[in-house]
């Protein structure tokens, strides 16, 4: 929902193998509510990763708190225009710049996730070799999967709810994301106060 103005309400959601396998649920709605299968401290590097890039997406977003979403308390909800566009921090930035090819996108990082994360061809095998995670490396994706969760990679797993556990020829961003999603307003009170405002 848009109107002129180029304003927006919505939310993000997070999603990530490990936190279907470790909740039963395929998504939450920020990096800090993520829950992990794999050891924290390799696993660090690509927590930060999907720190900066839900940073990269709240750029232009401010948190309208203390409201909440009625239907999940969990849900932050943010107005978003191009008018509240915010510098990243310092440490955020250092961090992108270890990404691949990234020191050509420095004025464009919200381009270089929507489009060179997003539609690139990182699989699990190449992502070990990033500068990111060499303080922490990881030898083999598939034998550290099976030695630290017990799961075969390239193959689903799960009594109830089934999920997908990636192997080293998959593509990250198929099973770790940050997406921004806009809001429907079913929500009665997000509903009053914005329903009019930004009208289809």
């Amino acid at each position: 929902m848009e109107n002129n103005n180029n304003i927006e309400i919505g939310y993000l959601e997070i999603t990530s193998w490990e936190h279907l396998a470790a909740t039963g649920f395929p998504y939450c709605y920020g990096v800090e509510q993520l829950e992990w299968v794999l050891p924290a401290e390799t696993m660090n590097p690509l927590k930060n990763l999907l720190g900066l890039w839900q940073e990269v997406l709240l750029q232009d977003c401010i948190l309208l708190s203390p409201l909440v979403d009625g239907g999940s308390p969990k849900r932050k909800i943010y107005l978003k225009s191009t008018s509240f566009k915010k510098r990243l921090t310092k440490d955020s930035l250092d961090l992108f710049k270890q990404l691949p090819v990234a020191r050509l996108y420095l004025n464009a990082i919200d381009v270089y996730f929507a489009h060179f994360i997003r539609h690139g061809s990182f699989n699990f095998g190449q992502i070990l070799d990033w500068d990111i995670f060499k303080l922490e490396p990881i030898p083999k994706w598939d034998d550290y999967v099976l030695e630290n969760s017990g799961y075969l990679t390239g193959c689903s797993h799960g009594k109830g709810t089934k999920f997908w556990v990636p192997n080293s020829n998959d593509n990250l961003t198929q099973y770790y994301g940050v997406s921004w999603r806009t809001h429907d307003l079913q929500d009665d009170i997000l509903g009053q106060i914005f329903g009019e405002a930004l009208p289809d």
